[in-house]
């Protein structure tokens, strides 16, 4: 079966005429690695995007101090970072279950799932990373935000006291 980059696995055959599968093993992990970027690529700018506008819309919170506002959607992020990791894994499977099932039958595919989860896990990090470099860009503007709302907002300081940053 053809993958989407015009490349056929090889065969089973082939694989086994190197040693341990390791060209069929590379090859894999080139395939998952274009695959990956053909259909990832554009998910870090576009969560960075969302979390720079979240951030925006923290800056004008007239409901909670913008501070406290932050720190949750700062804490939403980090959970829709995980779901990602976990939704690239399960579709990355499926995108190139021919290649799993060749990985299986060279008796590799453990290593080949390692090694997507890690390139997961690093491309989640990244986007984390940018994250938090955009989110220090704000501190500044967050506080003079947080100190403003509550000069605005004195009856409703209170309220979030007990929750304070």
């Amino acid at each position: 079966m053809s993958n989407s980059f015009g490349e056929d696995p090889p065969t089973a055959a082939q694989s086994n005429a190197s040693p341990v599968g390791q060209g069929t093993e590379d090859h894999m992990v080139r395939a998952l690695q274009e695959y990956q970027q053909a259909r990832f690529g554009s998910v870090q700018a576009d969560y960075l995007k969302i979390f720079r506008d979240r951030l925006n819309n923290a800056l004008r919170s007239d409901d909670a101090p913008p501070l406290l506002v932050a720190k949750v959607e700062v804490e939403l992020f980090a959970g829709q970072i995980d779901k990602l990791k976990s939704r690239m894994f399960d579709e990355t499977v499926r995108a190139t279950t021919h290649w799993f099932d060749l990985a299986e039958k060279v008796g590799v595919r453990s290593e080949i799932e390692v090694l997507l989860k890690q390139s997961i896990t690093q491309f989640c990090q990244t986007i984390g990373s940018e994250a938090l470099k955009i989110a220090e860009t704000y501190a500044e503007l967050l506080r003079d935000a947080d100190a403003a709302w509550r000069q605005k907002y004195p009856d409703k300081i209170a309220d979030f006291d007990n929750s304070s940053v």
